[in-house]
């Protein structure tokens, strides 16, 4: 699994984008894609893809941030063909930076946004032997401008398997950049490689969430190692996200979300949805309680004050319930909302929390609960599906 993962931030084009960036390179795919519901987006549509075999995550999650040249992505060419292909393709109903020509340290160089408002730089150089097809170029301007260096030090040092390739800094005859800033930075991250530059100009750009690192880790004290190194302001620390001392964002993430969110089973996922939701910094074990967490639920013909009636009053309740005999339904409830939910803990500790969902003349019920250890998640799923099934059925019919 790559270690550094590029994210892609878009309003709703992250599907179209994706098939569009498959179209231009070799050795691209779709990995795996998910569809987050109830997120603070409304809807969200993930997609995990691979161009030139490194993977880029791209979510279409709503119009909340611009991609800047603050981020962009050099893509080294094999051929003065191969660059002018690609900058016809980047370059339709896109916006040129720095047009396509011969510059002194290349035979081919250009800078284009290309139609989804993602930066990218397009090289050719004679003799050029490519390592890694798409490298992320992170340019520091305004306050963080003269800080690539520094920067530079700061990730190798954080990062296992780094190092810093090379350094080529502004000279002291240069009459528009400041002397000894960084004209290009090399540097390697886990085995990736990563360029960073300084810029004197004034732009109003920098750094944002449209484009963030996703970094997987496998365990939590991983996750806290590169938490405590990386996160530099508080107020920005949301699911998993952070940002450094630049500003530039990253996701630090348990590689099992991996697994959780490829989850077919739309409830389950939603269980994980909510949890990771609610934190700052992942915290795995609370993800695997909310992955294990079986939720069932069924949609009633009736009104939700019927339902409630029938739900909760013991009349009625021994005319549903078909569960065996042995099982034990006391406990305590921690919590009564009316028409709305009931939660309570069995005398095994488990958690079963129901929730009731007025939809015109109609009632969903959702039931989520602790997995015993006696039992299948398919065998209990069934169990406490067919007491809802049953629930259903004497509800709609009396």
């Amino acid at each position: 699994m790559q270690k550094i993962i590029p994210h892609l931030w878009y309003d709703k084009e992250a599907r179209e984008a994706a098939d569009f960036y498959m179209s231009l390179f070799k050795n691209s795919r779709i990995k795996n894609t998910t569809i987050l519901n109830d997120t603070p987006s409304g809807t969200a549509e993930l997609l995990t893809i691979e161009l030139e075999g490194q993977e880029f995550m791209l979510i279409s999650a709503g119009p909340f941030f611009k991609f800047t040249p603050a981020v962009s992505f050099l893509v080294a060419c094999n051929s003065t063909n191969e660059a002018e292909l690609l900058w016809d393709k980047f370059v339709e109903n896109g916006s040129v930076l720095i047009p396509l020509e011969t510059y002194n340290f290349s035979r081919k160089f250009g800078w284009v946004m290309d139609k989804y408002g993602l930066f990218w730089q397009i090289i050719h150089k004679d003799e050029m032997v490519i390592e890694q097809k798409i490298t992320p170029v992170v340019t520091f301007v305004g306050e963080q401008s003269g800080k690539a260096e520094e920067a530079i030090q700061f990730y190798t040092s954080i990062f296992k398997h780094s190092k810093i390739n090379n350094i080529l800094r502004y000279n002291e005859s240069d009459t528009v950049n400041r002397a000894n800033t960084v004209e290009n930075g090399e540097f390697i991250l886990e085995n990736q490689t990563f360029i960073a530059m300084d810029s004197p100009h004034d732009y109003d750009f920098t750094f944002n969430e449209a484009i963030s690192f996703v970094v997987n880790c496998d365990t939590q004290e991983e996750i806290d190692y590169y938490w405590d190194k990386l996160s530099a302001y508080p107020e920005a620390e949301q699911c998993g996200w952070l940002k450094d001392r630049y500003g530039l964002s990253w996701q630090i993430t348990p590689t099992i979300m991996n697994d959780m969110m490829n989850e077919k089973d739309d409830l389950r996922l939603a269980n994980v949805t909510k949890a990771f939701l609610k934190m700052k910094k992942f915290d795995i074990s609370e993800l695997k309680k909310a992955y294990a967490k079986i939720t069932i639920q069924t949609t009633i013909n009736a009104p939700i004050e019927k339902v409630w009636e029938y739900w909760t009053k013991p009349e009625h309740i021994k005319k549903w319930n078909s569960a065996s005999g042995d099982f034990d339904f006391s406990g305590t409830y921690d919590e009564m909302k009316l028409h709305e939910v009931i939660s309570y803990v069995l005398v095994d500790g488990r958690k079963v929390k129901s929730t009731f969902i007025s939809e015109d003349e109609k009632t969903k019920i959702i039931e989520t609960f602790d997995p015993e250890e006696a039992n299948s998640i398919q065998v209990q799923q069934e169990g406490w599906q067919a007491i809802l099934d049953n629930f259903k059925k004497y509800t709609e019919q009396n």
